[in-house]
C-alpha cells in the first residue's frame, strides 16, 4: 500500500475571469514485495487563459483652440492612449474617423478643415488643414503628423508580445488662418485595439503525428521537414510540407493493427462511434508479424502485414527484386541478395536527406519499408462495398487522412505528381523515389505471398472504383508512374498518410 497525501490550492484572477488550480500529490510507495506489481498512470494536466484586452483614452473630447492671423497659426493637443493585454501575440491600434471623411467640417456644413497631404511637421501643415500624430515620444517640432485615415488599414501601433500598460501620445493639429470662418470644426476618430491572431507552430515546431491541424500546415513553409512520432505506438516518420501545398509522410506508415481497434482520440475515425473495433461491421484483425502471411482473398478483409524493419539499398534498382508465391517475407534469401536489409540493429540517421539509403551502420528511415493493408483495412472498414466514392476513414494518425486518386485535386496523388512534373515514364520512376517524395517499391501481398518487393511501387488511395471489387492506387515500376490505376481491394499495399492544408 501507498501512504497518499494532498493539498490543493488556488485563486481567481480578477478581471481576466481566469480560474487556476495546481494539485500537488506526494505518494510514499515502498518497493514492491515478490509477487506484488506496481502500475503507473500520467495524467495530462492543462489551463487555458483567455486573451483580454483594455484601451484606455483620456478623454473623450479634446478641443484643439486656434486664435488664427492671416499668414496662418498652428496648434495642437495630445490625449493619452493606454493597451494593456495578456495575448501572447499581441495587440494591433487601429484609427479612422467614425463617418469615413478626411475632413472637419462646422456645424451648419458650410466650411471645412482639409487633411494634411503626405507625412508633415508643424511647419508644413497647409493652410486649413489637420492631421494626426500617434507616438511614444514626446511631441516636438520634428513630430510628424498625417491624415487621420477613414476606414481602418495598416495598424497605427501595437506590439507582437503580452504588454502592460503600453501607453501612446495621440496628438491632433491643426494650422488655420484668417480666412476660415470661426466657429468649432470637428469629427469624431475611432480608436481601436484589436487582438492579434494566436501564434500557429508550424510542423517543425510540434513533435507528434496527432498534434498536426489544417492551420500548422498553412504555416509552414515549402520543404520544411520534421520527424514525428506516432503517439499511438511511438514510431516516428519523416513529414515534409511538399510542393503541392500539404503536409506528407515521408517514408511508409509501418502501424500495426491492434485486436481492440481504432478510436477518434488517435487515429482518422469520423464514423459517430467514434471507434473501429470488433463491434463494428467490418472488425480489424490484428496485423500479422513478419514472415507469417496469411492467405486472404476477400475484397471485404481486413488482414495487414509487417514486413519488419528493412530497407532496400537501392530504391530505384528495380531490376534488384524478389516475391514469388513462395516468399513469406523480406528475409528470404532472394530478397537480402536484392539488396533488402534487416537494419533493426541500425540507427536512423539524423540527416532525413542523407543520399546513402544505408552509411555504414546507419540507414535513412525515409527508405523503411513499413506495412501492407488491404484496402479494407487502410481505410479502417469504411471501404467495404463502396464504389465510386470516398471512403470517409483510414488507419492513418489523427489529423492525417489518405490521399485521394483519379484527380487532380489538391490532396491527390496526381496533384502531387503535377507539383513535381514526375512523368509517366522511367524517368518518373527514378524521380519518384528520390527526394524529397521517398516512395518506396515495396512490392504487394497477394494470394498468401509477397510478390514484386523491390519491382513495383503500391499505393492505397480512398477512392473506390466503380466496382466493388477494386479501388485505385498509386502504381509504380521501372518504365510508368500511374497515379490512378485499379486493383483487387484484398492485395496487401503500403500506405502514405498526407495532412491536408
Amino acid at each position: 500500500g501507498c501512504l497518499l497525501g494532498n493539498k490543493a490550492w488556488g485563486r481567481l484572477v480578477g478581471g481576466a475571469g481566469v480560474a487556476l488550480g495546481l494539485l500537488a500529490v506526494m505518494m510514499l510507495c515502498p518497493a514492491p514485495m515478490e509477487g506484488v506489481s506496481a502500475e503507473e498512470a500520467t495524467i495530462k494536466a492543462s489551463v487555458t487563459v483567455q486573451p483580454v484586452l483594455g484601451l484606455t483614452v483620456g478623454s473623450d473630447n479634446y478641443v484643439v483652440n486656434v486664435t488664427p492671423t492671416e499668414t496662418g497659426e498652428f496648434s495642437s493637443r495630445t490625449a493619452t492612449v493606454e493597451v494593456t493585454t495578456n495575448n501572447e501575440t499581441g495587440y494591433s491600434l487601429y484609427l479612422a474617423t467614425e463617418n469615413q471623411q478626411a475632413t472637419l467640417a462646422n456645424a451648419e456644413g458650410t466650411a471645412e478643415i482639409a487633411p494634411v497631404s503626405g507625412e508633415v511637421t508643424a511647419t508644413g501643415f497647409g493652410a486649413n488643414t489637420w492631421g494626426y500624430n500617434l507616438g511614444k515620444e514626446a511631441v516636438s517640432e520634428v513630430t510628424m503628423y498625417q491624415a487621420v485615415p477613414t476606414q481602418n488599414g495598416e495598424p497605427a501601433g501595437g506590439s507582437e508580445v503580452p504588454v502592460e500598460g503600453d501607453e501612446y501620445n495621440l496628438t491632433f493639429g491643426a494650422f488655420v488662418n484668417t480666412e476660415l470662418p470661426g466657429g468649432a470644426y470637428s469629427n469624431r476618430v475611432v480608436v481601436s485595439a484589436v487582438v492579434n491572431p494566436g501564434y500557429v507552430p508550424t510542423l517543425s515546431a510540434i513533435d507528434n503525428m496527432q498534434e498536426m491541424t489544417t492551420e500548422i500546415c498553412q504555416a509552414s513553409t515549402e520543404n520544411e521537414t520534421k520527424q514525428l512520432t506516432d503517439t499511438r505506438d511511438g514510431k516516428k516518420y519523416w513529414v515534409t510540407k511538399l510542393k503541392d501545398g500539404n503536409c506528407w509522410m515521408t517514408q511508409n506508415l509501418d502501424f500495426d493493427i491492434p485486436a481492440s481497434g481504432l478510436t477518434s482520440a488517435d487515429s482518422d475515425i469520423n464514423n459517430a462511434s467514434g471507434v473501429w473495433n470488433t463491434s463494428s461491421s467490418y472488425p480489424p484483425r490484428t496485423t500479422e508479424q513478419p514472415g507469417t502471411i496469411t492467405s486472404a482473398n476477400t475484397n471485404t478483409e481486413t488482414y495487414s502485414w509487417d514486413l519488419g524493419m528493412y530497407v532496400k539499398s537501392d530504391p530505384d534498382g528495380y531490376s534488384d527484386h524478389c516475391g514469388s508465391s513462395s516468399i513469406k517475407g523480406l528475409a528470404d534469401a532472394s530478397c537480402t541478395s536484392a539488396g533488402w536489409t534487416n537494419v533493426s540493429s541500425m540507427t536512423p540517421m539524423e540527416d532525413g536527406n542523407a543520399t546513402d539509403v544505408i552509411s555504414g551502420s546507419t540507414y535513412n528511415a525515409h527508405y523503411l519499408v513499413g506495412n501492407l493493408y488491404q484496402w479494407n483495412a487502410a481505410t479502417a472498414g469504411t471501404g467495404g462495398t463502396i464504389t465510386s466514392q470516398e471512403a470517409t476513414d483510414s488507419i492513418c494518425p489523427k489529423g492525417w487522412q489518405l490521399p485521394t486518386s483519379n484527380n487532380s485535386n489538391s490532396g491527390s496523388f496526381q496533384a502531387l505528381m503535377n507539383a513535381y512534373s514526375i512523368s509517366s515514364d522511367s524517368a518518373g520512376s527514378t524521380a519518384i523515389t528520390q527526394t524529397p517524395l521517398y516512395f518506396n517499391p515495396s512490392g504487394r501481398v497477394a494470394s498468401g505471398s509477397l510478390w514484386y518487393a523491390g519491382l513495383t511501387g503500391d499505393y492505397w488511395s480512398s477512392t473506390a472504383y466503380s466496382s466493388t471489387s477494386s479501388a485505385y492506387y498509386l502504381y509504380f515500376d521501372s518504365g510508368v508512374v500511374n497515379s490512378s490505376r485499379s486493383n483487387i481491394r484484398y492485395s496487401g499495399q503500403s500506405v502514405r498518410c498526407l495532412a491536408s492544408q
